[in-house]
């Protein structure tokens, strides 16, 4: 038996527009998420919240 050679796998697996969107949309998600970090770490610090969420 011959082995099967190892497909080549590129870095974008399919450039198709939903896997596209997808990408991006994890991107804004972790965006996000490390601004609201950022912005909670700020009103620990200085005791008076900039935002109306409590």
């Amino acid at each position: 038996m011959q082995p099967v050679a190892a497909k080549k796998r590129s870095y974008y697996p399919a450039m198709s527009k939903k896997s596209d969107e997808a990408k991006i949309s994890g991107d804004f998600r972790a965006i996000g998420n490390d601004l609201f970090k950022v912005l909670n770490n700020y009103e620990q610090k200085h005791r008076h919240p900039l935002t109306n969420r409590w």
